[in-house]
């Protein structure tokens, strides 16, 4: 699960910059939004790290396994979105 996530947030980010380099009109430093990205990218991927944690109690590790791979979907949502849309 973790190398999954890990490679669903490399696509994300690959599809990011397939919309910064098609030019669209909102993004004026295209640096600054790959630097964003990252940094969203990173919080779910530290939640679904964190949730192999055999110490904390089984609600907590799936709720944080459940709420990382939401944020990842709708991400990855968004950015099949924005590539297909071609913005």
């Amino acid at each position: 699960m973790r190398i999954a996530a890990a490679l669903v947030s490399v696509f994300i980010l690959v599809l990011g910059q397939i919309v910064i380099a098609h030019g669209p009109p909102f993004i004026p430093r295209p640096y600054f939004f790959l630097f964003r990205d990252a940094v969203l990218l990173l919080i779910p991927n530290a939640m679904i790290w964190l949730s192999r944690r055999s110490d904390w109690s089984m609600q907590t590790r799936t709720s944080l396994m459940v709420s990382g791979w939401i944020w990842l979907v709708v991400q990855l949502g968004c950015a099949i979105y924005l590539v297909h849309s071609g913005v």
